[in-house]
């Protein structure tokens, strides 16, 4: 929801205007002040029709963060200019200064220095590629280089479609910083500044008894990806058998991870060769493998063999 916040009779007819033709915009009458704190928490985006300094004034005591924040564009009065005041990418403000400026006829104006020289936003690149970006990644500083022309070098595992790529972003063997890593695997040798981005590489084969918990096979999971080195943010599916489809501990352990669930038949199953069968899930389930020929049988490597607690089995491939 976009939050729309006027203080003149100009700024109200402009609102109102925006208000008409985006069914996702909600006037927010009353003093700026008020509206701006009953706003904040309830959208995703905040124009308000101010002076940018009145506007700073407002919303300086309501910051926190960049990934929480609603981004914020301001409107002159006469409607001349929308300018992406604060969350520019995490926020959409920039975006939202753009659809400003097309309704009204106004100039859209973005500071954020990736957008002034035309290279990718590193944090917001990370959802159009589909990876995950990892927690402490060197944004600013790796941002500073790419913008300034320095060599920053790419290191990936495998080859991505990234799309076209600065001049000065060279793909390199060497993890040296300023760098941007593409990596499934967890390292606590990366080199700094780095930006690192989780690619949606592995999936996880899981074999579960009737009344399994998530909480049970998370965690047999976390174990699992951390004694191989590999990052839970690359978890792109879990995989199972058929008889499983309605477990629910199986399906609640998905959603938790925000991923979907495939599920393959014990005849499929039983095609492939798994390196750890057993006879007691045969005679159960009517194949020999669970988890790994789960893994095996959606094209994926086995990179952790399964892992077995008191009611579920984890194994972990990649694609």
């Amino acid at each position: 929801m976009i939050a729309l916040i006027a203080a003149t009779a100009n700024g109200r007819r402009n609102a109102a205007h925006l208000a008409d033709f985006w069914p996702d915009a909600r006037l927010y009458p009353g003093k700026p002040r008020d509206a701006l704190h009953n706003a904040w928490n309830e959208c995703d985006g905040v124009v308000l029709f101010l002076a940018t300094g009145a506007a700073v004034r407002l919303i300086a005591p309501l910051l926190e963060s960049k990934h929480a924040d609603p981004g914020v564009v301001t409107v002159d009065d006469a409607a001349r200019f929308a300018v992406a005041l604060c969350g520019g990418h995490a926020g959409g403000a920039n975006a939202l200064a753009g659809r400003v400026g097309e309704a009204l006829g106004a100039a859209p104006v973005v500071t954020t220095a990736s957008d002034a020289f035309g290279v990718p936003a590193l944090d917001t690149n990370s959802e159009r590629l589909g990876f995950e970006l990892e927690d402490g990644s060197g944004l600013a500083a790796v941002g500073a280089a790419l913008v300034s022309g320095e060599r920053v070098n790419l290191v990936a595992d495998q080859r991505w479609p990234l799309g076209p790529l600065p001049e000065n972003v060279v793909r390199s063997d060497e993890p040296e910083a300023p760098l941007i890593v593409i990596s499934d695997r967890i390292t606590d040798a990366q080199p700094r500044p780095a930006v690192v981005y989780r690619p949606p590489s592995l999936l996880a084969g899981v074999g579960c008894s009737r009344g399994a918990s998530a909480d049970e096979i998370l965690t047999l999971l976390d174990s699992s990806l951390a004694d191989a080195g590999l990052s839970k943010k690359s978890v792109a599916a879990l995989a199972s058998i058929g008889v499983k489809r309605d477990e629910a501990g199986l399906l609640d352990a998905a959603e938790r991870l925000g991923v979907p669930v495939r599920f393959h038949s014990a005849e499929a199953l039983s095609a492939v060769e798994p390196p750890n069968p057993s006879e007691v899930v045969r005679n159960a389930v009517g194949t020999a493998s669970v988890a790994e020929a789960a893994v095996l049988v959606s094209g994926a490597e086995l990179v952790a063999e399964k892992r077995k607690s008191e009611m579920a089995t984890v194994a972990v491939g990649r694609l």
